[in-house]
């Protein structure tokens, strides 16, 4: 069978396939084209919430009709209207017989329990923003990058930069390590690529028996130091110095742990660190992943797996699933699996392996 292929394409024609399409129905093949051509409508209706701040109005004044809202905010009268039409279409408003109000959900977005913006999101939503004005074909044809992040940091300066972000979300990872994994039976943990050293420093304050190691490079491992230090923990926080790699993890301890590292790294990466890891661990001791897994939230794996392709010295099919987690700890020698698939008020599952 031979493809002919054309070579140059006008608007209103696009290359044959040849052979038959019953695999695809044209309803599946509708809705799959729909369903892609949406992401950008849901991400530009966030957008203009989050800008004009109108859960805050609704949550100052209480539901308001769509005259009150465009009237409040400045707008259009038509096309508030169905502006907000779309808004309880993807879930962030309900209609009420009064007006519009916000929907519990989208409440959750907007705040955390505690009635505090969500910095989280609007970091994201910023960072989308940056990233979506840049000619994506340049970026795929290696267009430079404003943001790239280098690996591995080799300044105070790169090192600060990579561990900001990771401080922002630090808390969901602490809130994941305790809900997913049982601690009692742990003394000594070896915190692999464990940045300034928060987790470590969490967890000896919720856990006082623990005595945990960050491992990490130079430029980090200061940056771990000066938070130890800070925090007066230098007699139960250690911190290591060490390329992971490049050379072998240092031994003895009790439990292994990487908490949002393996998802930066490819599958081949992954199955080297986890050998290594095993060969770190005390007889019976135990692995702990924590990490976002594709299968449990595959638009979380997606929207994240996009923002990777603008950072470009980390690898390609980082986000894994379960059962992919599971195989690469099979092949690395470890037999018993305890899984906690995403836990709630975080991005992270949390996988123990003995």
């Amino acid at each position: 069978m031979t493809l002919e292929v054309t070579t140059s394409i006008n608007s209103h024609e696009l290359p044959t396939r040849s052979g038959p399409r019953d695999d695809v129905t044209p309803r599946e093949r509708d809705d799959l084209y729909y369903q892609l051509l949406a992401g950008a409508p849901h991400t530009r209706l966030l957008e203009s919430c989050y800008d004009l701040r109108l859960p805050h109005l609704l949550a100052e004044r209480g539901p308001l009709t769509a005259a009150e809202v465009a009237d409040a905010l400045g707008l259009n009268l038509t096309r508030a209207a169905k502006w907000l039409v779309l808004l309880e279409r993807i879930g962030l408003l309900r209609k009420l017989d009064a007006g519009y109000q916000n929907t519990e959900r989208a409440t959750g977005l907007f705040w955390d329990k505690d009635g505090r913006e969500n910095f989280f999101m609007r970091d994201q939503l910023e960072y989308c923003r940056r990233v979506n004005a840049l000619d994506f074909n340049e970026v795929l044809r290696g267009m430079p990058l404003p943001e790239a992040v280098r690996w591995p940091p080799r300044t105070k300066e790169a090192a600060q930069h990579l561990e900001l972000w990771m401080s922002i979300t630090a808390n969901e990872a602490i809130t994941a390590l305790h809900h997913g994994t049982e601690w009692n039976t742990t003394r000594t943990v070896l915190d692999v690529g464990g940045g300034d050293g928060g987790i470590a420093c969490a967890l000896v304050r919720k856990y006082d028996h623990l005595r945990p190691t960050v491992f990490n490079l130079r430029a980090s491992a200061d940056l771990a130091r000066a938070r130890i230090e800070q925090a007066k923990l230098e007699s139960r926080v250690k911190v290591v110095e060490g390329d992971f790699l490049e050379e072998a993890l240092p031994g003895g301890f009790d439990r292994v742990m990487f908490s949002r590292v393996l998802a930066d790294w490819s599958p081949a990466v992954c199955q080297m660190l986890l050998k290594r890891a095993r060969a770190a661990l005390n007889p019976g001791g135990s692995l702990v992943i924590s990490e976002p897994f594709d299968d449990t939230n595959r638009d979380l794996a997606v929207s994240w797996e996009f923002r990777y392709t603008f950072y470009d010295d980390f690898g390609a099919g980082t986000y894994k699933s379960i059962a992919q987690y599971q195989t690469l700890l099979k092949n690395a020698g470890f037999t018993q699996f305890s899984v906690k698939d995403r836990i709630d008020d975080t991005l992270y599952g949390v996988i123990t392996a003995q």
